[in-house]
């Protein structure tokens, strides 16, 4: 790292923790593992700091803006950085004071936030540092089984249930907040456009392999989910006839939960979900859904009633510690429906997802301002697939369930 940038999180470290009155710090930059940063920069940092003779040690991972126009402005990143500085400085300290004084226990799904800076064309979360404390990733190879997807689908309904109890008691609270949410995704941005040409280069690549094998029928399928697509996205993200909102994930993939593991790294007993910049404000079910088909298998997916039931049970316990009716805010019956409605977004995207995880060589350095020269997110595709045959059954197993249940 060069001396430049080591000076600026020095001078983003004293900003944020001025309060403490540290007599002096120093700092680390080692060199762990981190997955991801394709739409923004991630520094590791140990704080080592003394007050009165006493140390305190911190391991930081500082989440900094791209610093190019490309990124800013192109790509509307400003406003993703934004929402999540938004969500870390504002709604979840908000949704942590509304469940406390209704002596239910808050999100604890996410990393500690130390402190934020927004500042014109610098964009910066300090959090606490989880893979230090061993969480990881799950591995890229390997589905989540039903003791990860327990674990976030978990997550997801304590989180949405907060929203929607909000949504019901202080609804210009809620409003406010969903006002200041706003998506770089929105249907006439450039991030739009190249989500909507990599899932259909996917569609398209998955649907000529049918007609080799000669299963048509399927193929058929696969090029009326392409032609749906953008359209079924675009009323997702205004929200078109959704009378049930609140402000979700949005970015549902592996790379985002981070799993602590026990029983000699057996099962998860936690998930602490990470990168809110997505800032999208919809429906339960997209989140639900898009978490489902871009990180289950088909032994998982076929369970998806006694998912769904699961979230569910969690969402209406929740919704009534915070003296909400689960009925009034998100019955069953709407959640059934809104799965049914948002199934076929996660669907489409399913192959892209299967791809990455079955490639020799996935890129996570990716950097999205690539995006830009090749019009798509094809280049996070690195590597030849592992085994052709297995991307191809992963991609069958779950396209062929979903066919059987009209999913699409």
């Amino acid at each position: 790292m060069d001396k430049v940038l080591q000076q600026r999180v020095k001078k983003w470290i004293n900003e944020v923790f001025v309060d403490q009155n540290w007599d002096n710090f120093e700092l680390e930059f080692p060199n762990y593992d981190i997955t991801g940063g394709s739409i923004a920069d991630m520094i590791q940092v140990k704080v080592i700091a003394e007050q009165a003779g006493t140390k305190t040690n911190l391991d930081l991972i500082i989440k900094k803006s791209k610093d190019s126009n490309i990124a800013q402005d192109t790509l509307n990143l400003n406003r993703a950085y934004l929402n999540e500085i938004n969500m870390y400085s504002k709604f979840v300290p908000y949704l942590r004071q509304f469940a406390e004084e209704r002596n239910s226990e808050p999100f604890e799904n996410l990393p500690k936030c130390f402190g934020t800076i927004a500042k014109e064309g610098e964009y910066v979360i300090i959090l606490d540092n989880l893979k230090s404390k061993g969480f990881k990733t799950r591995e890229l190879e390997h589905s989540h089984d039903m003791h990860h997807t327990k674990l976030v689908l978990e997550a997801y309904a304590k989180w949405h249930a907060l929203c929607l109890a909000l949504r019901d008691q202080k609804p210009s609270v809620f409003e406010e907040f969903k006002h200041s949410c706003k998506s770089y995704l929105d249907a006439d941005s450039k991030m739009f456009q190249y989500l909507v040409a990599t899932v259909h280069k996917e569609l398209e690549l998955v649907s000529q392999i049918y007609l080799e094998r000669n299963d048509s029928l399927t193929a058929e399928k696969l090029k009326m989910l392409k032609i749906r697509y953008k359209d079924l996205m675009e009323d997702r993200m205004i929200n078109k006839n959704e009378q049930y909102i609140v402000i979700g994930h949005g970015d549902c993939w592996n790379n985002n939960y981070l799993f602590r593991y026990n029983d000699i790294e057996k099962n998860p007993d936690k998930v602490a979900v990470i990168d809110w910049q997505f800032g999208v404000c919809g429906s339960p079910l997209t989140d639900v859904t898009a978490y489902i088909f871009s990180c289950c298998s088909t032994s998982e997916i076929e369970r998806i009633d006694e998912m769904l039931q699961f979230y569910y049970e969690t969402l209406s316990k929740k919704l009534r510690k915070l003296n909400s009716d689960p009925d009034k805010c998100f019955s069953w019956d709407i959640c059934q429906k809104s799965f049914l409605r948002y199934a076929p977004i996660g669907i489409a995207g399913m192959p892209m997802f299967v791809k990455v995880s079955c490639t020799e060589k996935s890129n996570n350095s990716y950097d999205i301002e690539q995006a830009t020269e090749e019009g798509d997110f094809s280049n996070i595709f690195e590597g030849k697939l592992r085994d052709p045959e297995d991307y191809f059954n992963k991609i069958d197993g779950i396209l062929k369930f979903c066919i059987k249940q009209n999913y699409i």
